[in-house]
């Protein structure tokens, strides 16, 4: 395999374009579609939100790849320094963005910003944890929730490129087929009034019940994607979700539908790594250029659009057509636009690798060299 996987940034363009048309359309898609089939709406709303499970998937193959499939020794300070510079930089710039937007939107309020919690300086303060947002109930981005999930995986990685060292089982595809199958049957077998951690663990303690619910997504890549089983077990395992996804639709059991969303994207994500053209179309210009700005996007889009409805909210007397046709004429575009100019001064000089670090604007074509 290369070193530089092109098609996986093409994936990450998709599970970043799923998250915000999930944070702008699909609410009112699924509440249309509900009047004459509920199981349908549920589909339609988790598979657009299924974008944050692809990101995980993602993470927990890009992640662990160099340790599991290529024998790389971990040396923890680096991993530290470039997980932080990746992360945090971007997410500032993000929270500083959404506390102002938050300020304005709520000191000279409309209709509108009666849906806003309103602005506090602690819960803001608070907000600069990323390792407990998905505790907070007073989200000034609601997006942000997964990056604690991700965050606990960013501090289990070490650990699992330790322990496979020195248990050599923990470096087979079986080991984490089991692995993906324990977690599928704890999160069915869960009863949720059961308390987990001890309350004095508080915030961190959600976070290990929300990683608990999303560790499938990291478990199935490691199986599926990293230790490369049999295409006809990719296939299986990505079919296995659907059916996981469609049967939680049906019979409004949700509480396992992650799981079934973490198998098909793992699946299909091992599949699209196997074959020529899925992965020429994945690496395509313009996706990959897309996928390199994800994270400023998914950081910003929901903040972008609260400040887009704000400003709009004073010329529409509720949420008429009209209102919902301007504010996403106008805050698709200004979101794309506040990523790129995100990535351009903040992430891409974080030292990271990126593809399309040079450019500000999209290619449809690389330059030939």
């Amino acid at each position: 395999m290369p070193q530089r996987f092109l098609e996986l940034d093409g994936m990450r363009a998709i599970a970043c374009l799923l998250v915000v048309i999930h944070h702008t359309c699909t609410s009112a898609a699924a509440r249309a579609i509900s009047d004459f089939s509920l199981p349908l709406a549920r589909l339609c709303y988790f598979t657009t939100a299924s974008g944050v499970e692809c990101f995980f998937a993602l993470s927990g193959f890009l992640l662990m790849y160099p340790y599991m499939a290529c024998g790389k020794q971990l040396d923890l300070y680096r991993y530290v320094k470039q997980r932080s510079m990746r992360l945090v930089p971007p997410f500032l710039v993000a929270w500083l963005f959404a506390g102002i937007v938050q300020i304005i939107s709520t000191k000279w309020p409309t209709w509108y910003s009666h849906e806003l919690v309103s602005y506090k300086l602690w819960d803001w303060l608070c907000q600069l944890n990323i390792l407990t947002l998905v505790a907070r109930t007073h989200l000034y981005n609601g997006a942000w929730w997964s990056l604690s999930i991700e965050c606990l995986w960013y501090m289990i990685v070490p650990a699992i490129a330790v322990l496979s060292r020195l248990l050599p089982i923990l470096r087979t595809s079986t080991a984490w087929m089991l692995a993906t199958f324990a977690s599928m049957l704890s999160v069915f077998t869960y009863a949720p009034e059961t308390e987990m951690l001890p309350r004095i663990l508080a915030g961190f303690g959600v976070v290990c019940e929300r990683f608990f619910l999303f560790a499938t997504c990291f478990t199935s890549a490691l199986w599926l994607i990293v230790y490369r089983p049999r295409i006809g077990v990719v296939f299986s395992a990505a079919v296995l979700g659907l059916f996981v996804i469609l049967g939680c639709c049906v019979t409004d059991e949700l509480r396992g539908i992650h799981c079934g969303y973490a198998l098909f994207w793992s699946g299909t994500i091992a599949a699209c790594m196997r074959f020529s053209w899925p992965r020429k179309a994945l690496a395509s210009p313009l996706l990959v250029w897309l996928g390199d700005r994800s994270y400023s996007l998914f950081l910003t889009h929901m903040t972008v659009f609260a400040l887009t409805n704000w400003v709009v909210s004073h010329y529409c007397d509720g949420k008429t057509v009209i209102y919902g046709v301007l504010t996403r004429i106008i805050g698709l575009p200004l979101s794309l636009i506040t990523a790129m100019t995100l990535f351009w001064f903040i992430e891409r000089n974080t030292g990271c690798q990126f593809t399309t670090g040079g450019t500000f604007w999209p290619r449809l074509r690389y330059r030939q060299a």
